[in-house]
């Protein structure tokens, strides 16, 4: 049993430490999907991805990051509808700067 802790520690820790590269590759696609024509398939990729990293994030006990890319995950789900308005994208990154801000204080610099 005491051996458990220390796993659990360093699957905690991998986790952490790819969350950088995630919010990276989501602000990347977000921003893609912003410069071209509205796809529907494109859009629930993202949200895919989104949906997964909130879930998780909440898991491992980040809440205001899964609660930030909660508010994400809504507006991008409702991008599977209809193309986001400007306003809406917008929002969309103004999100990704307060979830790359909250990256920042989960992960260790070193």
């Amino acid at each position: 049993m005491k051996d458990q802790k220390p796993a659990l520690k360093e699957i905690i820790k991998k986790y952490t430490d790819q969350l950088p590269e995630k919010i990276e590759l989501i602000e990347m696609n977000l921003q893609q999907l912003m410069a071209q024509t509205w796809q529907e398939q494109t859009w629930h990729d993202l949200y895919i991805l989104l949906h997964n990293l909130m879930g998780s994030s909440g898991t491992y006990g980040y809440m205001e990051l899964s609660q930030l890319l909660r508010q994400l995950e809504v507006m991008v789900k409702k991008s599977l509808i209809q193309a986001p308005s400007e306003q809406d994208q917008q929002q969309m990154l103004s999100l990704m700067q307060e979830i790359k801000a909250a990256v920042e204080n989960i992960v260790p610099h070193e």
